[in-house]
């Protein structure tokens, strides 16, 4: 049989437990660009520091880390958007186009 500490200990658990879940459930959304932030610093970590031994600035060392970041990121972006409009043209082009539109005119 469980004394009033242990049924006290129980319903806390039971209580955190599910303000986890709800604070998990709640923040999905930005627990993700958290996440790959985390990754990204750790990765380039080692080229800041390696960048800080020959530039001997932290500004001039962060400047070029994040110029780093951002070709890594945005240039598969920009051929993906390429590549997007591509096929954009190509579904003009076959007629498609007008299939799409008739079947949004249904709904």
């Amino acid at each position: 049989m469980m004394n009033a500490d242990q049924k006290f200990n129980l319903g806390a658990t039971i209580v955190v437990s599910l303000a986890i879940l709800l604070a998990a459930y709640m923040t999905k959304e930005v627990f993700i660009p958290f996440l790959l932030g985390f990754l990204l610093a750790y990765v380039f970590y080692p080229v800041y520091r390696w960048l800080f031994t020959r530039t001997h600035r932290e500004s001039t060392s962060s400047f070029i880390t994040m110029l780093l970041i951002l070709c890594i990121v945005l240039l598969p972006a920009f051929g993906f958007i390429g590549a997007l409009i591509q096929e954009v043209y190509r579904l003009v082009d076959l007629g498609g186009l007008s299939y799409i539109q008739g079947m949004a005119s249904t709904y």
